[in-house]
C-alpha cells in the first residue's frame, strides 16, 4: 500500500535522515555527500515516504557514482519548477535534489527508467544489483503527495533527481 499523509515539514529533517543512512555506504565506497546546510524550506506531504525517496535518490547516486566521485543534495523553493514536473496545483514549489558526477543517463533511457523493472546500463548494473523500482515507486509517492521526481542527466557527466512537493509555510497539519 502506497498511502501517503499531507502534513507540513521541515526539508532539512527528511535531508538529513536520508543522508545519515546513506552515508556509510558511500563513505565505504569513497563517495562524498554534500548535503545543504541551512535548509528552512518546508513542504506539504509525508515525511516518512519524502525520507524513503531521498534515501533511494542517495543510494543510487552512490550507486552509480565512481570511488573519488560526489553526491550533492540541494533543496529549496521556487514558483517556477522544472517545465517537465507535472504538478497540482498552485505554487510555491519546494525542491530536495540529488545531483552526482556518476554515469548518467542516456537520452533514450530518461522516461523510460521511471518504468517498472528498468535497469540502466545492463553491464553496470548487473555489477551493482537492483529491482529496477526504486524510480518507479518514488515517482508515484511524489505523485501522491500532489508532487513529482524529474530528471536531468548528461549521460557519461551524471545525473540530478529533483523532487519537487508544494511548499507549507507552518508546522500546522493540512
Amino acid at each position: 500500500r502506497m498511502d501517503v499523509q499531507h502534513v507540513s515539514a521541515r526539508a532539512s529533517v527528511a535531508i538529513s535522515s536520508a543522508v545519515g543512512l546513506v552515508e556509510p555506504q558511500a563513505g565505504a565506497a569513497g563517495i562524498i555527500i554534500d548535503d545543504p546546510e541551512g535548509c528552512t524550506d518546508r513542504y506539504v506531504g509525508d515525511p516518512d515516504r519524502v525520507r524513503q525517496i531521498l534515501v533511494n535518490l542517495l543510494a543510487n547516486a552512490v550507486k552509480f557514482t565512481e570511488r573519488g566521485g560526489r553526491v550533492t543534495v540541494t533543496c529549496g523553493t521556487t514558483r517556477d519548477p522544472d517545465a517537465e514536473a507535472r504538478l497540482s496545483g498552485e505554487g510555491p514549489w519546494v525542491f530536495m535534489r540529488v545531483a552526482d558526477t556518476g554515469i548518467g543517463i542516456t537520452p533514450e533511457m530518461r522516461e523510460s527508467v521511471f518504468g517498472a523493472f528498468v535497469q540502466t546500463e545492463q553491464g553496470l548494473t548487473r555489477r551493482r544489483d537492483g529491482t529496477g523500482l526504486g524510480l518507479t515507486i518514488s515517482r508515484e509517492l511524489a505523485r501522491r503527495m500532489g508532487g513529482d521526481l524529474t530528471l536531468q542527466s548528461v549521460h557519461g557527466e551524471g545525473s540530478c533527481f529533483t523532487l519537487w512537493l508544494g511548499s507549507a509555510s507552518t508546522d500546522e497539519p493540512v
